[in-house]
């Protein structure tokens, strides 16, 4: 009971500080969300004591800085409020480091343990998991790549006729015709008739088998340009390199860009680019997508109603 108490009791503060802190800075709510990381509707639920958004540290600590002129007791009590800010914090890091050893492996339904588990969202394990996975993710696209690359070498060279024939006719072994013999003399009319079959006649690739001594030499046959054999008449197509689908949208209103902890880590402005990553390592979170500020290389969570969708892309 007493600990619902003190949670209405920063709840009220919260609201009442940060509705003290605008007016001495002479803003609006929708001023304040131009000037700071967060949009109207975070600073009207900061606002209101009924509404249990968290608000962070450096989110006041913006507010803070924005009103110089507030009264000195008005800055005592944000001072304090930050502490308290920075306090919650601090002790919620500690329970989420200290509850995930607790956890057995041997225990049925439990995580997956090596350097592609997921951990828990939220704490710093997570954080080096997805930078680590994200970085195994570049490395197989650039060996894809490479392999690409390297398949459409090979077929090129496998394409070309010359390059084909000289390496065909280096890589067949050579043969070499046996010397003839000196045959016994014998006259026309007592040598034995021939019986055999005569030999096939040789291919383009070995050397033309050597006539009897006496017997006129058959005719050389070149290879014509027809005749010489190539592997460019059943050329394949090149390979065709496959792509990911993802959707463009066009921001149409200022917002934040955030981590998988609602940390602010920039902001989107109307008119940039933004293409969603749907992949289930990035899920819905609360009304977020997540996805790259195109020319920007910087990847988080926009708020899908400050998004327009636009097209299609390949990535």
């Amino acid at each position: 009971m007493a600990e619902g108490s003190d949670q209405d009791f920063w709840l009220e503060e919260r609201a009442e500080v940060v509705r003290q802190l605008r007016d001495s800075a002479g803003l609006t709510v929708r001023g304040l969300a131009s000037r700071t990381s967060r949009a109207p509707q975070s600073w009207s639920a900061y606002e209101n004591p009924g509404e249990r958004r968290r608000i962070h540290p450096e989110v006041l600590q913006e507010l803070i800085a924005l009103a110089p002129s507030a009264p000195a007791e008005l800055k005592r009590r944000a001072q304090r409020l930050l502490e308290q800010l920075e306090g919650d914090r601090a002790a919620a890091s500690a329970r989420t480091a200290a509850a995930g050893p607790d956890i057995p492996d041997s225990q049925e339904g439990a995580p997956e343990t090596g350097p592609l588990s997921r951990p828990r969202a939220g704490s710093s394990a997570f954080l080096v998991w997805s930078r680590k996975k994200k970085g195994l993710a570049l490395a197989g696209a650039a060996l894809a790549v490479v392999g690409v690359a390297a398949f459409a070498f090979l077929r090129e060279q496998y394409d070309d006729p010359s390059v084909t024939t000289e390496a065909m006719a280096s890589a067949s072994p050579s043969r070499t015709s046996p010397t003839p013999t000196p045959s016994p003399t014998t006259t026309p009319s007592t040598s034995p008739a021939n019986t055999t079959a005569p030999e096939s006649p040789p291919s383009s690739t070995t050397a033309p088998a050597t006539s009897p001594p006496g017997a006129p030499a058959p005719p050389r046959q070149e290879l014509t340009p027809s005749a010489e054999p190539t592997l460019s008449a059943k050329a394949s197509p090149a390979p065709s390199t496959s792509c990911q689908r993802r959707k463009q949208y066009r921001v149409t209103e200022r917002g934040n860009v955030v981590d998988e902890i609602d940390n602010p880590i920039g902001q989107v402005v109307p008119d940039e680019r933004f293409i969603h990553d749907d992949s289930p390592e990035h899920p819905l979170n609360r009304s977020r997508l997540y996805g790259t500020v195109v020319g920007r290389d910087l990847d988080g969570y926009v708020m899908e109603s400050k998004l327009a969708y636009e097209r299609m892309v390949c990535v």
